[in-house]
């Protein structure tokens, strides 16, 4: 992907470093933010019994700043043990997922792109890399290479599917049998 250069005559590594970044960034952040959002819907089907009441319960406790995303993993985990109590070895590993999805997700969010001259200078347009600084006492570096960015794409939209299809299902909520 290209990105205009500002003066049209000069080629700047500096601008498509952070072209890229904040769109691999935007994309990222979109996807996890879909996933949180499944499993709003999921814990709204699983305890109402009409659609009116699930969308009442999402929008008034789920989709706000009252639960964290870290809080609706763990609710969707109870439910998943709950229903599917055969498969609680297989439940760990999505909490364990979920887990590294919410904490690169809040590195993407929250922590500040490193334009540090020593990043720019080490820029390549062919691997899609960045760092991300965060700034609290300390600087601490965080890269974000092609292989990283793949894994928490991938496991994001695997849980996408995965939900998506849960939802599809007769299993929860007003599906209920």
């Amino acid at each position: 992907m290209k990105f205009p250069v500002p003066d049209g005559d000069h080629y700047d590594p500096s601008v498509v470093y952070v072209h890229q970044a904040s769109h691999t960034r935007g994309v990222l952040i979109n996807q996890i933010i879909l996933l949180e959002r499944l499993i709003d819907s999921y814990i709204s089907k699983y305890f109402c019994n009409t659609q009116d009441k699930a969308t009442e319960l999402m929008d008034m406790i789920l989709a706000t700043r009252r639960m964290t995303f870290d809080g609706k993993a763990d609710v969707f985990r109870t439910i998943l043990d709950k229903l599917y109590p055969e498969k609680k070895k297989e439940n760990s590993t999505i909490a364990k997922d979920l887990k590294f999805i919410i904490e690169e997700r809040n590195m993407l969010a929250h922590y500040f792109l490193d334009v540090s001259p020593d990043i720019l200078n080490s820029f390549s347009e062919t691997n899609s890399a960045f760092t991300l600084l965060k700034i609290e006492k300390t600087r601490t570096r965080e890269v974000f290479d092609f292989k990283r960015i793949i894994k928490i794409g991938d496991t994001t939209v695997h849980y996408i599917n995965a939900i998506n299809e849960m939802l599809q299902q007769d299993l929860v909520g007003f599906g209920q049998k």
